[in-house]
């Protein structure tokens, strides 16, 4: 008959287990440029502080652009930015891309058979919807959820009391959507 290994043998399995998968995801981190790779990570605590800021990323909440040094230097003040990688928030399906002609950040994700494209930074200014296509515009709070308006002038309704708030533009979303998408809902 064999022997069955004591709980402190299957413990530290487990710790191995558990210290390879961190391994990983600090390999993972350093593959998206937001960890040096020659740094050396030896401390437990720098190992947790890393992965727990870096969560969202890890857990596919966030994605990680690359854009040009002058243009991350203007996006501290509303994303996280490490050196030319910038950290972006995303949903499930959703593709993240820097758009070089416009400088801004752009995601894109199928809807209803249909492409909806997100203007993540528009670095304050306010662009033109493309013929045949509307925006809607969002306000993302600190604490999670969006408040979303059909036009511009219901959003500056909602921000006056935060007029002190000198860069609010800089964390609006804008997606664009079928201009007639709303329209066939009030026919029912």
């Amino acid at each position: 008959m064999a022997k069955r290994p004591s709980i402190a043998t299957r413990s530290a399995q487990a710790n191995r287990r558990a210290k390879k998968e961190r391994d990983r995801q600090i390999q993972r981190l350093k593959d998206y440029g937001l960890v040096s790779k020659r740094q050396n990570i030896k401390s437990a605590v720098t190992r947790r502080n890393l992965l727990s800021k870096y969560k969202d990323v890890l857990t596919g909440k966030a994605t990680v652009v690359t854009v040009p040094k002058g243009f991350a230097a203007k996006l501290k003040s509303s994303m996280r930015v490490v050196g030319p990688k910038v950290v972006v928030p995303r949903e499930r399906g959703e593709r993240v891309t820097f758009e070089k002609s416009s400088e801004r950040i752009t995601t894109s994700r199928k809807v209803g058979g249909q492409r909806v494209k997100r203007i993540v930074y528009t670095g304050g200014a306010m662009p033109k919807p493309r013929k045949g296509k509307k925006f809607m515009y969002a306000v993302p709070f600190t604490g999670g959820g969006r408040v979303r308006f059909d036009s511009f002038a219901a959003l500056k309704d909602f921000m006056q009391p935060y007029h002190s708030y000198k860069n609010w533009k800089d964390y609006l979303e804008i997606e664009e959507v079928d201009a007639d998408e709303d329209e066939g809902a009030d026919d029912e």
